[in-house]
């Protein structure tokens, strides 16, 4: 049997992977995955902007940028918390509905502080 060409082999890995993704992940955090990748391509592409236009508005590119930052490694955290094996804290296992009210209260303080920012 020849060996698969050099155009099919990272296709099917491909294609595993996301089968075995799609198998292994709940509904919430698949939501929560696509979250974090639209934040991650809005960094992507302020960072772009900045690089190709300037950042004229220089608060308000930080401000969005940080914005951007933030908001992924809060959705990460609680990506983390509401994974199957979850992340113990100081009281042990936090509840799903806990978590989400933590990732809202600080996305609150998040923007309240970018606000605050630009001006």
């Amino acid at each position: 049997m020849a060996p698969p060409s050099m155009t099919t082999a990272p296709r099917s890995t491909l294609v595993q992977l996301y089968d075995a993704y799609a198998a292994s992940t709940t509904p919430t955090l698949a939501l929560i995955d696509a979250y974090l990748a639209f934040v991650l391509a809005t960094g992507v592409i302020l960072f772009a902007y900045a690089v190709l236009v300037g950042t004229f508005p220089f608060n308000a590119f930080l401000g969005a940028f940080l914005s951007a930052v933030g908001s992924f490694v809060l959705g990460v955290g609680l990506r983390m918390q509401l994974a199957a094996g979850g992340v113990v804290g100081v009281g042990g296992r936090k509840s799903p509905v806990r978590a989400l009210a933590d990732w809202l209260v600080c996305h609150l303080v998040l923007h309240v502080a970018v606000l605050n920012f630009v001006g």
